[in-house]
């Protein structure tokens, strides 16, 4: 993993990070269809991969700040992108519990004004990706899966206090 930050100049900071995870089980001992002690990172029998639940190869992110000082206050614009790599969401790589692959947006804006106080308006994943993060498999119900998702674009006005 490596981040870093830059400052190019005294009113915009850059900051990233790159994430590498070659995540693998050693050993997955599966009791419910297969013989214990047997490697299976599926008990359906169907090809899969073997890797990790919730183990994305690549994940990046890139942020900015921007700062234009307005007399004694000062306003902030903000902006992140973020990728997740494909991952399994369950921990026998069950197929359809997966995540292709996402890439999130967000910004934002804020007024620092005297005595500490702020105003702050911002959107989380501006795009409106549809995104999962968590699966439940249920193979004792049918083989029941679910999925469940991130949450949408979300707008958001916050006004705070320092102190």
């Amino acid at each position: 993993e490596v981040e870093a930050v830059a400052k190019p100049s005294r009113a915009l900071t850059l900051t990233g990070s790159l994430g590498y995870l070659d995540a693998k089980y050693l050993r997955f001992d599966d009791g419910r269809r297969v013989p214990p002690g047997t490697f299976s990172c599926n008990p359906t029998g169907a090809a899969v991969t073997c890797r990790p639940a919730f183990a994305p190869p690549i994940s990046a992110r890139l942020a900015g700040d921007y700062v234009v000082p307005i007399g004694s206050a000062q306003l902030t614009l903000g902006l992140e992108g973020r990728f997740i790599d494909k991952q399994f969401l369950s921990v026998d790589n069950r197929p359809g519990l997966t995540e292709p692959g996402y890439a999130l947006g967000n910004a934002y804006v804020q007024l620092d004004l005297e005595r500490n106080f702020y105003l702050r308006a911002a959107v989380k994943n501006f795009s409106d990706t549809r995104y999962r993060t968590d699966g439940q498999e249920f193979s004792s119900v049918a083989n029941i899966q679910t999925v469940y998702y991130g949450d949408p674009r979300t707008w958001s006005i916050t006004a705070g206090f320092r102190f």
